[in-house]
């Protein structure tokens, strides 16, 4: 009976071990995905960034230009 029992079990750990298998794929798969996605997010965002500080840099060189010379003359 013993011996049944630990067939039993083996099977089990067999079936159990496939499906884990199976699972750690899919895990692994769906990580590329999202770290793809992030990348994406991310360079996104830098060039948000990038874009608005130039809109910025933009917007003071305007405004100097409106200004009255210096009176230092520097």
């Amino acid at each position: 009976m013993w011996l049944l029992d630990y067939v039993v079990d083996l099977l089990k750990l067999a079936e159990a071990t496939r499906e884990n298998k199976e699972e750690i794929k899919t895990l692994r798969r769906d990580l590329e995905e999202l770290t793809i996605k992030v990348e994406l997010v991310a360079n996104d965002q830098r060039h948000q960034v990038e874009k608005l500080a130039l809109r910025v840099e933009n917007e003071l060189l305007r405004f100097e230009k409106r200004l009255p010379p210096s009176r230092s003359g520097k």
